[in-house]
C-alpha cells in the first residue's frame, strides 16, 4: 500500500476502498494514507466509514488524506473529528480544516486556539492564518503569551500573514522573546504589517549576534522599504 501511494496512479482507488474494510486496523490505516498520495476530491466520499474508525491511527490517516484530497464541501466530514478524543486526531483535524477551509469556517477554529494541549492550539493558530481574516486578531492575543513557544511562533507567524498596522502593539514584546525562534518569527511579521514607524524597531537586530536574526531584519527592512515605494513615487 505504500508504494500504492507513491506510484500515484487513480486506477488503484478501487482496490484501496476495499481495503479501507480490512480486519486488520495498520491495512486500513495505510489504505487512508495512499488515498490521500494519489486520491481525487470525488474519492473523499471513500473516507467517511476509516474517519469513525474505532482505532485513532486510522482516523488520524483518513482525516490527514481529507486534507490533501477534500474542498470545502467535505469540511462537514471534520466537524466530529475536532472533538476527537484523541488529541493528535483532533490536531490533524484543524491541520484539514486550515487546508480546505473557508472563512466561513473560521467558528469551527476559535475554540481550539484554548485547547489544552500545546500541539493543538499551535495548528489552531496556523489553521487561522490561512483562512482566518484581520477580524480574527484579537483570537490570537492570548497565544502570545502561551507557555509553549511553538504556539507562541505560530500565533506571531499568522499575526504577520493576517494581521495590519493596527496590531503591532501586539508584536513588540515578542521581539524581546527570550526564545529565538519567535523572535525571528516577529521580525519577519513585523516586515509583513509594519510601515516606515516600524523600521527603527527592526534595524537594532541588524547588529545582533545571530546571523539568522540579523538576516530576518534585513528582508523586513527591505519589505516595508518596498511597500512604500509605490507611495513615494506618487509623492514625488
Amino acid at each position: 500500500m505504500e508504494v500504492l501511494g507513491k506510484i500515484g496512479s487513480s486506477k488503484y482507488t478501487e482496490l484501496l476502498e476495499n481495503l479501507l474494510s480490512d480486519n486488520i486496523s495498520y491495512v486500513r490505516r495505510y489504505a487512508a494514507e495512499a488515498l490521500g498520495n494519489i486520491g481525487t476530491l470525488e474519492n473523499t466520499d471513500l473516507l467517511k466509514k476509516p474517519l469513525s474508525d474505532d482505532v485513532y491511527f486510522v482516523r488520524h490517516a483518513s482525516v490527514t488524506a481529507l486534507g490533501k484530497i477534500g474542498t470545502s464541501k467535505d469540511i462537514k466530514l471534520l466537524k466530529k473529528l475536532l472533538s476527537d478524543d484523541v488529541s493528535s486526531v483532533r490536531r490533524a483535524a484543524v491541520e484539514a480544516l486550515g487546508k480546505i477551509g473557508t472563512s466561513k469556517n473560521i467558528s469551527m477554529i476559535i475554540p481550539l486556539l484554548k485547547e489544552k494541549e500545546g500541539f493543538v492550539r499551535r495548528a489552531a493558530a496556523e489553521a487561522l492564518g490561512n483562512i482566518g481574516t484581520s477580524e480574527n486578531i484579537q483570537s490570537l492575543k492570548p497565544l502570545i503569551n502561551d507557555p509553549v513557544w511553538r504556539v507562541r511562533c505560530a500565533a506571531t507567524e499568522t499575526l504577520g500573514k493576517i494581521g495590519t498596522s493596527k496590531d503591532i502593539s501586539m508584536l513588540k514584546p515578542l521581539l524581546m522573546e527570550k526564545e529565538i525562534f519567535v523572535r525571528r518569527a516577529a521580525i519577519e511579521a513585523l516586515g509583513k504589517i509594519g510601515t516606515s514607524k516600524n523600521i527603527q524597531m527592526l534595524e537594532q537586530f541588524l547588529s545582533k549576534k545571530d546571523k539568522n536574526v540579523r538576516r530576518a531584519a534585513a528582508l523586513a527592512i527591505e519589505s516595508i522599504y518596498k511597500r512604500m515605494e509605490p507611495k513615494l513615487k506618487i509623492i514625488t
